[in-house]
Order: structure tokens, then C-alpha cells, then sequence
């Protein structure tokens, strides 16, 4: 995945979801994809988009995948790179699984639902002193071992092959046997692991929007509707309803929400 990808964005409930049900049986590892090099892309491509391109892809995009996607960032500061954010992630892996998963996430909310620049190391450093990461350790990491593993990363993505983000491939028995390219449905990701695994076990867990909440801190209509099992409009009801019961807050933009439980 990317950090400035956004099906990897939008497929965030299905990940979700599958920890949930199978987080007893299964590992999900998180792979940096580098979409977007230092040294921009290349203009001469044919697959090259200009900001205000990408800009009109983002807009369409949050339509498609009913997530907020708000592509005026690239109108008023166009990323760089998205290797900062990536390197960041790596960099706090090491010094906390849970801390990197916090950090990655507050990034691609600041970037999809805020239009803020992830590119910016500087604004990517006081991302990981938000999520409580200790900084003289990350700061260590982010050019000695952090960077050493998203080079790593880097050079597995070659080897296998991927060409489109997100890719998720599963190890059954630590053997490769399936690969799934930008799939959108949670359905479709639960069959190939019930195919590969029969009698995996499924956890049941409370599906209600202040259980979900609780748990992750902040949620989309689309991933509660996929974390409950329920339509784009109840979940955002259930949203919507915590937020009049003072219970949640909710940053609204113009191609989408996020709610976020009140601390």
C-alpha cells in the first residue's frame, strides 16, 4: 500500500473488519509501496496526471469508494512524495506496531479528509509527536532503520511483481497462495480466506457505531457500514446520533466525513 493511495484508503473497514473476525488466526503485515518518489513522475508517461487531473481523479474517486477523498490538495499544495510519510510509518514500526498503525492513520486522515500536506517531513514529525511516539527515538529511526525497512519494502513490491496499489498477498502455512489486487467488496477478501483456510475461526464483536468507535477512535459512513454490517445511510445515522448525544465529534469537508469518539 501507500500512504497517499487512495483505494488503500478506502478499503481501511475491510482491514479492519478482517482483525476483528480473524485477528486470533491471522497477522496482516503493511508493506510501503512508494507511489510517489522524490523525484515526482514521470511527465513524459502516459500515465502522467497533472495536479489539477489528479485533483478531478481524487473528487471522483471519493464518489466510487464513498469515502471522503478531497483532491483539492493537489490544487493547493501538491505532494511531493509520499516516501516521508512511508518512512515514517517504518520508523515508528520499529519503535511500536500500534504506535505505526496510529501514525499511518492520522496521516491519511490529515491528507484525505483535511487536504494537509504529508509530503512535509516537518508536518509528518508532529504527526508522530501526536500520537505519542517518543521523537528522539523516531528521529533516530527515520534515517537509520525505518529507512532501511521501507527500502526493504521497496525491493520486495519489485520482486513480486505489484504494479497497483492496494495488493494484498496470503501466506497460508507461510506459503504464498493467493493474490488480490484493489478489491472493494469485505466478501470478496473473506472467501479467498476461507478458501485457502476452511477451518478458520470467526470472532464475533459488538457492531454498534460507540463500540466501533471506542475501539478505533475515529471512523467513515463507509467503514462502519462495513465494520456493521449495515447501509452507508443507518451508519450514518448511528454516526450522526453520537454526535447529538455529545458522544462523538465529526470534521466535515466537502467530499466527506469523520467522526471521532469524544475523549
Amino acid at each position: 500500500m501507500d500512504p497517499i493511495c487512495s483505494a488503500c484508503w478506502s478499503i481501511e473497514g475491510i482491514i479492519r473488519r478482517l482483525k476483528l473476525e480473524y485477528g486470533n488466526d491471522i497477522s496482516i503485515e503493511t508493506c510501503m509501496g512508494g507511489l510517489l518518489p522524490p523525484e515526482g513522475w514521470d511527465i513524459d508517461s502516459e500515465d502522467y496526471l497533472a495536479p489539477a487531473e489528479l485533483a478531478e481523479l481524487w473528487d471522483k474517486s471519493s464518489i466510487d469508494y464513498n469515502m471522503p477523498i478531497n483532491g483539492d490538495v493537489w490544487l493547493k499544495s501538491p505532494l511531493s512524495s509520499s516516501y516521508p510519510a512511508s518512512i515514517a510509518y517504518r520508523a515508528a514500526f520499529c519503535q511500536s506496531p500500534s504506535l505505526a498503525d496510529a501514525l499511518l492513520r492520522k496521516l491519511r486522515e490529515k491528507l484525505f479528509v483535511e487536504s494537509c500536506d504529508i509530503s512535509s517531513e516537518s508536518f509528518v514529525f508532529e504527526c508522530a509527536k501526536e500520537v505519542g511516539l517518543d521523537m528522539s527515538i523516531f528521529r533516530k529511526d527515520f534515517i537509520a532503520d525505518g529507512k532501511v525497512a521501507f527500502d526493504r519494502d521497496i525491493a520486495q513490491g519489485v520482486e513480486l511483481g505489484v504494479e497497483l496499489f492496494p495488493t494484498l498477498y496470503l501466506y497460508p502455512y507461510g506459503v504464498l497462495k493467493s493474490e488480490l489486487v484493489n478489491v472493494q467488496h469485505y466478501k470478496e477478501y473473506e472467501y479467498e480466506l476461507l478458501k485457502l483456510v476452511p477451518n478458520i475461526a470467526k470472532t464475533k464483536y459488538d457492531k454498534s457505531a460507540l463500540s466501533m468507535l471506542k475501539r478505533f477512535g475515529s471512523l467513515t459512513s463507509k467503514e462502519l457500514s462495513i465494520l456493521g454490517d449495515c447501509t452507508m445511510e443507518n451508519a450514518t445515522k448511528q454516526l450522526d446520533d453520537l454526535v447529538d448525544n455529545n458522544l462523538a465529534t465529526v470534521i466535515r469537508s466537502a467530499n466527506g466525513s469523520l467522526w471521532e469518539i469524544v475523549r
